[in-house]
Formats: structure tokens, C-alpha cells, sequence
């Protein structure tokens, strides 16, 4: 892992930032939402967060698809940070179940989950890193959501880390690069005042999400064998 792109803190960091289901609900609402309009439509998904973090995205999805019976596994290769998911998450969401695992050597079979899907991570790695990671995740799961900020924020602080903000495209081409395929791609996002001028009509369409949102939301798959 390069150590130029990989932030150490990231214990300490939970412990500064605030995070809460309705913050978390708010921000990351359509990034949610395309994990949540996959899933409720299987019985019992099985479901994997990779670098989950506060593993509070994880909470909103199960406690969304509650009558679906979802499975939840809550990945990440902090002990310390899985601990605390365990400590705030089991028992009040049904489905959670919090895994110490490296997003390079996940330790579930082939297939083992309908979607995997992680939030801010591919900008912490260079780009064959991003390569591995993006196969180990098509690996597990049928289908990979990843949402990543990209170079249409206006404020380009790196403020978890030495993040990298590639334009959307490239995003998208270095994730096509990993031999996968690339089902989907669109964006969210929007802090620029002038943004809020644009009609309503417009706003809503994929192509303006995918062209005007800072962060970007691609959804791949493994290339299937014939």
C-alpha cells in the first residue's frame, strides 16, 4: 500500500468528525439510495461495506431494507473501528454483522454477496492499487458501488489524507482499466451556488448528475466468463 496516499489517522479521525445517522443519511442520501434500489429488490441481499469506517451507512441501508432480511457485513481493517460498530450498531439494526478484513485480501468465497459498496476510498490509492482493489471487490460481489469525490469540488482540501480528485471519466476509465465492466455511472454532489439555478427538470437527469456532481458513483461488475 503507498504510503504517500494511505491516511493513517483514521481512529482519531472518527473521534474529531461528528458523525450521526441523519448527517450520514443527508449527504450520502443518493449514494444510499442506489445501493438501497438494488437490494430491496432481493430476498435476504447479502451485502458488504468495505472501509466502512463508522459503519453508519451500513445501519441506514439494513434499517431500509428491514423486510428484505438483509445480511450487512461491515468491513474494515481497523479492529478499534470495528469494535465500536459492534458496540453501536449490533443489536439496534438487525443484519450487522462487523468483519476486520483488508479490502486487498477479503476473506469471503467467490460471489459471496449480491453488492458490495464503500464511500470515499479509491482516492486514497494510487492507480493499481485502485486496479486490485477494484478486482477483489468484483471478486465477492455481483455488484460494486463505489462513490468517490472527484475534480469538480470546488474546495480541494485534503482533508482526510493525501486524497487524489480525478475528473469523473477518469474514474471511471481507471476502474474499466481493472478488466471489469462498468454497468453504470452517475454523480452527486452539488455545493456550487450556481447550481442552484439550474431547473429543477434539468437538476434531476442522470446526464447532469454525471457531468456537474463532485463525486461520482460508478457501479461495475465482473467481466462474466463464457
Amino acid at each position: 500500500m503507498s504510503e504517500e496516499l494511505n491516511f493513517k489517522g483514521w481512529d482519531g479521525f472518527f473521534d474529531q468528525i461528528r458523525f450521526t445517522l441523519y448527517r450520514t443519511a443527508h449527504i450520502q442520501a443518493k449514494y444510499i439510495e442506489e445501493i438501497n434500489s438494488r437490494a430491496k429488490l432481493l430476498e435476504s441481499p447479502r451485502l458488504l461495506e468495505i472501509a466502512a469506517g463508522s459503519g453508519y451507512t451500513s445501519a441506514i441501508v439494513a434499517d431500509l431494507l428491514w423486510e428484505t432480511n438483509p445480511l450487512v457485513t461491515v468491513s474494515d481493517v481497523s479492529e478499534d473501528l470495528m469494535g465500536r460498530v459492534a458496540q453501536t450498531h449490533i443489536g439496534a439494526v438487525p443484519g450487522i454483522e462487523p468483519v476486520v478484513a483488508s479490502a486487498y485480501q477479503l476473506p469471503f468465497p467467490d460471489g459471496a454477496f449480491d453488492i458490495s459498496y464503500h464511500q470515499g476510498f479509491f482516492e486514497h490509492f494510487q492507480d493499481e492499487e485502485v486496479r486490485a482493489l477494484v478486482r477483489e471487490q468484483a471478486r465477492v460481489s455481483r455488484y460494486c458501488i463505489a462513490d468517490i469525490p472527484n475534480g469538480r469540488r470546488w474546495n480541494k482540501t485534503q482533508e482526510f489524507g493525501n486524497e487524489r480528485f480525478l475528473p469523473h471519466k477518469d474514474w471511471v476509465d481507471l476502474i474499466k482499466s481493472a478488466g471489469v465492466n462498468v454497468v453504470y455511472d452517475t454523480g452527486r454532489r452539488f455545493t456550487n451556488k450556481w447550481k442552484t439555478l439550474v431547473p429543477v427538470a434539468l437538476h434531476e437527469t442522470n446526464w447532469f448528475h454525471r457531468n456537474f456532481g463532485e463525486s461520482s458513483i460508478i457501479i461495475f461488475s465482473a467481466v462474466e466468463s463464457k
